[in-house]
This record gives structure tokens, sequence and C-alpha cells, in this order.
């Protein structure tokens, strides 16, 4: 059985990315513009948590904050809910 038939969210750094940018009130094109990667990348890291090491890093300062602190994040959401991490989407670049 996987965590979609109990009905958990698997949190990724794309879920917490979304909740920041939100909060402070930013468009996806904002924070790309600030980040200096295109729409497409913030939007694929928000729906996936997958991006390049050096992308979810410009991402993550846009949103005030830094890639260790989501993934940080992100563990302590999942543990929460008796999840354990099941690795980083994140690829080196």
């Amino acid at each position: 059985m996987t965590h979609a038939d109990l009905g958990l969210i698997h949190w990724h750094i794309g879920h917490v990315v979304r909740r920041l940018r939100a909060r402070a009130g930013f468009k996806q094109t904002e924070i790309a513009t600030s980040a200096g990667v295109a729409v497409s990348v913030v939007q694929r890291l928000e729906d996936t948590g997958e991006a390049r090491s050096a992308a979810a890093v410009a991402v993550a300062s846009s949103v005030g904050t830094t890639l260790a602190d989501l993934h940080f994040y992100v563990d302590q959401l999942n543990a929460a809910h008796g999840i354990e991490n099941e690795g980083r989407k994140v690829a080196n670049a």
C-alpha cells in the first residue's frame, strides 16, 4: 500500500516553496525573474519537487530561505505524518 492509497501527502520542497511564495504574495513569474530561472522551472519545482540543484538554491533564496531549510521543513512535515523521507529529487548541476 502506498501513501497515496492511504490519502497521505508525501511532502516535497515544491509544496513548501509554493506556500512561502503565496504567503509573500508573489507570482511564479516574479520568483522566476528573481531567481534567474524560467517560469517552467518554478512550476516544475512546485508541482513535483524536482529541479537542478542550482535552480533549487536560487528559487529557495527568492522565497527567503535556503535549500537546506526547505529539506529540513519537508523532513519535519513528513515525519509528523509518519512518512519517511524517500530520497531527494534535486539533481546536481
